[in-house]
């Protein structure tokens, strides 16, 4: 999936096939989330990166001109913010749980 590609390279991932890395990095994803600390960062690392990109257009339009922003302007941002958001997530904060990814391919070769 084109969406993981944003992950470094990570030594541990390197074994598996596309559809298996995968699968192994959304398991990842949904353990570091799972707790309500893990879930609390992400949704606050979204709010982080999407209050800005959201309040920007319409500060930008605010500044430079007497005209009120349109309202639309807002719910054309916001989907751009939250994907952007969570790429930035998983390039970045994600890569430093690498103790839950262990637990998850460990988890993955018990099953097998």
């Amino acid at each position: 999936m084109k969406l993981f590609s944003t992950l470094p390279t990570i030594p541990e991932l390197q074994e598996f096939d596309a559809a298996q890395r995968t699968q192994v990095i959304r398991r990842w994803i949904r353990e570091v989330d799972q707790p309500w600390s893990g879930y609390l960062r992400h949704v606050g690392f979204l709010l982080l990166v999407s209050v800005p990109i959201t309040s920007l257009p319409s500060l930008l339009v605010r500044g430079l001109t007497s005209v009120q922003p349109p309202h639309w302007l807002f719910a054309v941002t916001l989907p751009f913010a939250l994907v952007l958001g969570n790429l930035l997530y998983i390039r970045f904060v994600l890569p430093r749980h690498r103790d839950v990814l262990h637990r998850v391919l460990q988890q993955r070769q018990r099953a097998l």
